[in-house]
Order: C-alpha cells, then sequence, then structure tokens
C-alpha cells in the first residue's frame, strides 16, 4: 500500500480510509470512505442528508478541481411557501451563542452524496460499495457520541432534536438526558446498504428520496421529489493560494471557510501540480 496519511473526525473514520485504501483504494476512495463513516457516527455535526464540497488534485498532475456539493433551495414549485409552523427559530449556547432556524420548513435539498459520487465517477478506483462499506459495518454495531458530537448535542440535543418522537428516542435515556449508551439506528442500516447498492443517486431519485419527501411535505416543509430529481453537483476549478513555496488546491466560493483562509495568501487559478502525490480534501 502507498504511504497514507488520514486527517478524520475519529478513530472509526480514519480506520474506514486505512482499509479502503489496503483493499487498493487511491486518495479519493478513502477519503470519501472516512466522510461516510463520520457521517453516521458524528451526530448532529453531519450527515448523510447534508450539504458538502470535495476538493482532488489528480494523480496525474491535472488541474485540480473542486465538487460542489452543496444545498439547493427547495420549493421552488410552492409560491405560497412553507406551511405556517413548519419552522421555528432555537436560541442555542452553542459556539458562544447560535441561533438556529429548525423544523420541517427548514430542510433544503441535499447535495453532499451526489458530489461524493461524481468524485468517485471522476476519479475514484474502487467499486462504490466498497467505500461505503465501513459505513454499514460502523451503523450496524453501532457507537457512542463523540467527543465533537456530543459538546455539540449538550446544547441543542432538547430544543433541536427532541421535539421529534424518533431522533429523541435514539438520542435520550428514559430519563430524557443526552444518551451515554452505544447507538444502533436499524433504519440507517438499511438506508446505507441501499446507497451501496444503487448508488448515491438513490437519494435524489430512488426509494429513499421518495420517502424523504413525502415525510418532509407531509410535516409542511417545502421539498420535493421533483427538487431532490433536479439536483446536480457542480464542478469548479479548485482555489488555489500559494504560501512559503507550497501551493495549496482548496474549495471556491460558495465555500466560505477556506476563502476566509486564502485571503491573507496570494490566491490564483492557475495550477502547480505535484508530481508524485494524489490528494483530496472536503468540508
Amino acid at each position: 500500500m502507498t504511504a497514507l496519511a488520514v486527517a478524520a473526525p475519529n478513530e472509526a473514520a480514519a480506520d474506514a480510509a486505512e482499509q479502503v485504501a489496503a483493499a487498493g483504494g487511491n486518495a479519493v476512495d478513502a477519503a470519501l470512505a472516512a466522510a461516510l463513516v463520520a457521517m453516521v457516527n458524528e451526530v448532529g455535526i453531519v450527515s448523510l442528508s447534508s450539504g458538502g464540497f470535495v476538493t482532488v488534485q489528480p494523480a496525474d498532475g491535472a488541474p485540480a478541481y473542486t465538487v460542489d456539493g452543496w444545498m439547493d433551495m427547495p420549493g421552488r414549485d410552492h409560491p405560497a411557501g412553507a406551511a405556517p409552523g413548519s419552522t421555528w427559530d432555537v436560541a442555542t449556547a452553542y459556539g458562544g451563542g447560535v441561533d438556529i432556524t429548525i423544523g420541517p420548513g427548514s430542510v433544503a435539498v441535499h447535495g453532499s452524496l451526489a458530489g461524493f459520487g461524481e468524485a468517485h465517477r471522476r476519479d475514484g478506483r474502487l467499486p462504490w460499495r466498497e467505500l461505503v462499506a465501513p459505513a454499514i459495518e460502523v451503523a450496524r454495531g453501532g457507537y457512542r457520541l463523540s467527543t465533537a458530537s456530543r459538546y455539540y448535542l449538550d446544547h441543542t440535543h432538547d430544543d433541536v432534536f427532541g421535539w421529534d418522537e424518533e431522533s429523541r428516542a435514539v438520542l435520550h435515556d428514559a430519563e430524557g438526558e443526552l444518551t451515554t449508551a452505544r447507538i444502533v439506528m436499524p433504519d440507517l442500516v438499511a438506508s446505507l446498504e441501499l446507497i451501496a447498492r444503487d448508488g448515491p443517486g438513490v437519494l435524489h431519485r430512488g426509494e429513499l428520496a421518495e420517502q424523504i419527501s413525502r415525510d418532509v411535505s407531509g410535516r409542511g416543509g417545502l421539498l420535493t421529489q421533483a427538487d431532490l430529481a433536479a439536483y446536480e453537483p457542480v464542478v469548479r476549478p479548485a482555489l488555489v493560494s500559494r504560501a512559503g513555496g507550497w501551493a495549496l488546491s482548496t474549495a471556491p466560493p460558495p465555500s466560505v471557510g477556506v476563502v476566509v483562509m486564502s485571503s491573507s495568501s496570494s490566491a490564483s487559478s492557475a495550477m502547480v501540480p505535484p508530481s508524485e502525490w494524489s490528494g483530496v480534501s472536503g468540508q
């Protein structure tokens, strides 16, 4: 196996990257496998129904690119907007004080897995199902909340996740406190098995898309099957910053954080291709 460096939010995600690389996967495969595990066990931080960016430096030295899998506006065929009472604001102490709009009417069109699928189609090596396998294993075996998850949920478990009967049952113990037990969600396992078998498109045009849109619409939200089916990730040239003799490729706008970090150095649209490595980063 080629030498591999992995940065991941938890040990299980890092193990997934190592496992996929040992099976012959490249950097794209390893990064996506790690991200899929994090979408299972970093509860509240990220999920399968999310938005994200994947930046890839192809091994052949071709220009780096970013797959924009960010969220999109739902309900464009609903001029009246979401049903009254389908959104509400909650104030949390997380991050020094953050106000969050929640509820069915706040649900956007997800794009992360569509972006993952595009990056895999372009530069992945292993079959898609092998990238999802570690996430299925983690979901089936169960997991305890990570440090980051627990910190976030300490502030939000009741207001953000407690109003829905199913999410409350998953995250709370019999006394209504944030659980310390191992979390197992059989429906999540089944969803991941569908994603492994049918590909990431099942979240947009398949059985899962139908179930998601029916649930959100039934609660007064805007998200429809048409919204999900119309979604396509966008591929853009990566943002390249030069600092200390390095050329660093990362996600361009509409990604925000990495653009802010790059503003202190000289950004360029040209690419300086590394000669001996390939890499991938995600947000």
